[in-house]
């Protein structure tokens, strides 16, 4: 019986000695996955000021922006670098935009800066030019004024309701002074709003 214990003692005592060890082998990786995770939270942290600090940086000296507005422009968008948001700069100003209508542009809808110039900007500039009676100076006005037509899908939305516009107006003429005076009726739904109320 006295035996029997011992050896039970003695299995206790290695399994406990067993466990300790391996907290020991262990404490290293344990304290440096901590370690290292602290580390990443510190550079993301880092990353994330620097990226804001580039986008208020960007806002105020490329677009034109106030301080305040910067501020407030930048809680809607985070540029990480200039490639991009140059680019649709690039392509606003090719198209006749002045400065104050970019900085008004961006302050609206900060969001443009992150689109793709040639894939969904130009494709819409293109459209409403093509359209008799659009002259580049209009278009900067009307695009100012509204900058949603700038995110409204071309084959989805701005086609169709330019098609239903002029399905009703007949001439293309009047779809064009519609668009001129009030560009609300191109950011309408064609199929739930512009056609019951018709």
């Amino acid at each position: 019986m006295f035996s029997f214990h011992s050896f039970r003692q003695l299995l206790l005592l290695k399994h406990k000695m067993t466990q300790l060890g391996f907290l020991q082998q262990n404490a290293f990786f344990i304290v440096k996955s901590y370690a290292s995770t602290g580390f990443s939270e510190s550079k993301h942290q880092q990353w994330q000021q620097e990226k804001h600090s580039f986008t208020l940086s960007y806002l105020i000296n490329s677009c034109g922006l106030s301080s305040k507005s910067a501020i407030l422009a930048s809680q809607k968008v985070q540029l990480g670098n200039p490639d991009r948001p140059d680019s649709v700069l690039s392509l606003l100003k090719e198209h006749g935009f002045t400065n104050t209508q970019i900085a008004k542009l961006v302050r609206t809808h900060p969001m443009l800066l992150l689109s793709d110039p040639g894939k969904t900007l130009l494709p819409k500039i293109e459209f409403f030019l093509s359209k008799v009676g659009v002259s580049s100076s209009d278009l900067t006005r009307i695009l100012t004024s509204s900058p949603l037509l700038l995110v409204r899908s071309l084959e989805n939305h701005l086609i169709p309701c330019y098609n239903f516009l002029k399905s009703v107006l007949v001439v293309d003429e009047k779809v064009i002074t519609t668009l001129k005076r009030s560009q609300l009726s191109f950011l309408f739904d064609v199929t739930n709003n512009m056609i019951p109320n018709i």
